[in-house]
């Protein structure tokens, strides 16, 4: 996406710019075709943000295009089309999003301090633990002292395995 063609507020500006120019140099202009024009144009960009997949950014262009003109832009087929196509792609997106950050929310971080010789996990250096994710050990100072980190989900009566580390 080269700089002009991605930058879909710029090519609004330009056109703006251009549209503004012409009337000035021929003000026995039609305001009918400047807003059809505008609007035809906020449709375009509309389109080209819904084959980016941008579908918050497509319907903001779409509601231009229906400010500006809404006659000739609420004729048209193709604006039912994008509406419909975005709006469930951004309710899919916000979804996801939400699934996201509850997912994130869930997450525990633990750090297990492990000494060596200590039976009291009974292993030589070693943690059990009750979880479903990822470990990672690690090493501190000069070895003596080894840390089991778990991020993850904690999950009670599911899916319970049991993960051990020991130098």
């Amino acid at each position: 996406m080269s700089s002009m063609s991605g930058d879909f507020e710029r090519m609004a500006r330009s056109q703006q710019l251009m549209l503004t120019s012409l009337r000035r140099s021929n003000p026995n202009l039609s305001l009918y075709l400047h807003r059809l024009s505008c609007s035809s144009f906020y449709l375009y960009i509309a389109q080209q943000c819904d084959a980016y997949c941008l579908p918050h950014q497509t319907l903001q262009w779409l509601r231009r295009a229906i400010t500006v003109d809404p006659m000739s832009t609420l004729s048209r087929p193709g604006l039912y089309i994008l509406w419909i196509k975005n709006l469930a792609r951004q309710l899919l997106r916000n979804s996801q999003q939400a699934a996201q950050r509850a997912d994130t929310s869930s997450i525990h971080t633990s750090v297990i301090p492990m000494v060596r010789g200590d039976t009291s996990h009974g292993a030589t250096a070693c943690a059990v633990i009750a979880a479903r994710q990822k470990f990672t050990a690690g090493k501190f100072g000069s070895g003596s002292l080894s840390a089991l980190f778990y991020t993850g989900h904690y999950q009670k009566y599911k899916n319970y395995k049991t993960y051990a580390v020991s130098d």
